[in-house]
């Protein structure tokens, strides 16, 4: 029984796979010219799906994908009111995305260097500090209640100040994502190092190990692991902040399309938009994933 669960399980992504193409056929759906696009895209993920079938769980997130994407066709298609393009059918969506393709890319691209450029500073400067406070206690007795303070209040808050400060909004996204992201990494560093065992600490002063060494050859491959994860529950909220600081007034970028499209009432690149940002997460997760499995080799994953 559980054999046969297993075979069912591992071959439903591919049977979802063949309906929501079939459905494409069936529905006339090959005449329009997101057809292409779209089957291109799936075939994509059908590939990658065969590909990494021995991963653990891979199976089920292909099949939610591809169901979604079929129940998603078949509302759309059947029962959503399609004049108002509230609700247009995935197809429509992969062509969109396949004709503002240039205009995408570099939004992303946009994008992905304005999280990147913040997110780094956040993470160097807040697993440094984490890594100092938790060494010197006076320091953390000093920073911990500002910074507590400090991180309760939502970064986008001070957009319209810092807008108005820096004249730019260059600048003021990137001061809003660096904040958002700092404290919160701040403050995991100082807890996960605050549970540094007493024994291993001790070991440490009896080899007469030097400041700098404690810090970076000790503290923070303790602390390694709590970070990961840490950054990992934290890029969800490094795309809001993203996303709500291009929306401030900025020209090009993800969040930007978005709030364009959306004051246009042009649903299909707003819909488009949110996928590209999924996208992103996706790829930002799995990339985070990989950096894990090379850098903390002593954990079982």
């Amino acid at each position: 029984m559980k054999k046969s669960i297993n075979i069912a399980y591992k071959i439903l992504p591919h049977i979802l796979f063949v309906i929501l193409i079939t459905i494409q056929f069936t529905e006339g759906y090959f005449v329009h010219k997101g057809f292409v696009p779209f089957v291109i895209g799936m075939s994509i993920l059908e590939i990658l799906c065969i590909l990494r079938h021995n991963k653990s769980g891979n199976s089920g997130v292909f099949a939610i994908l591809f169901g979604f994407l079929t129940i998603w066709h078949l509302y759309a298609n059947n029962f959503a009111e399609q004049k108002s393009g509230l609700l247009p059918p995935p197809s429509y969506i992969a062509n969109v995305i396949y004709e503002d393709r240039t205009l995408i890319l570099n939004g992303m691209v946009s994008s992905s260097a304005r999280l990147g450029g913040a997110f780094l500073t956040a993470l160097v400067l807040g697993i440094v500090i984490g890594l100092l406070c938790g060494k010197i206690k006076r320091l953390q007795t000093s920073l911990m209640p500002v910074s507590e303070a400090i991180a309760s209040v939502p970064a986008l808050v001070y957009a319209p100040y810092t807008v108005a400060v820096f004249g730019d909004f260059q600048k003021s996204a990137f001061f809003i994502i660096t904040v958002g992201l700092f404290f919160p990494i701040m403050l995991n560093t100082i807890n996960t190092v605050n549970t540094f065992p007493k024994v291993l600490s001790d070991n440490a002063k009896m080899l007469n190990v030097s400041f700098c060494t404690y810090i970076f050859r000790v503290l923070l491959p303790y602390s390694l692991p709590s970070l990961f994860n840490t950054v990992s529950s934290q890029i969800a909220n490094a795309f809001i902040l993203l996303i709500g600081a291009e929306m401030l007034g900025m020209t090009v970028g993800a969040g930007w399309y978005v709030k364009y499209y959306s004051d246009m009432m042009n649903y299909q690149r707003v819909i488009a938009g949110f996928v590209v940002i999924a996208l992103l997460v996706a790829v930002c997760n799995m990339g985070l994933d990989f950096i894990r499995k090379k850098i903390i080799k002593w954990e079982v994953m």
